[in-house]
């Protein structure tokens, strides 16, 4: 249960600490900021490597005009 608790706080933090920047960058129109945001906080908690999907997820990596993915 500790364990568990530990990473909820951790996750709690990287959120709040990366929650505002990727709000500004969304409402700026800023898509590729919020997502590598993301991506950086998805990284640090270990649920992911970022080197691994940033190729699928840069723009036009699907060939798709004007979308993301």
């Amino acid at each position: 249960m500790d364990q568990s608790d530990a990473l909820h706080g951790t996750a709690e933090v990287l959120f709040e600490r990366a929650a505002a920047g990727f709000i500004r960058a969304a409402e700026g129109g800023r898509y590729d900021a919020y997502c590598a945001g993301q991506l950086r906080a998805l990284e640090e908690l270990g649920l992911l490597a970022a080197e691994r999907v940033e190729a699928v997820l840069r723009p036009g990596a699907h060939r798709l005009c004007g979308c993301w993915f």
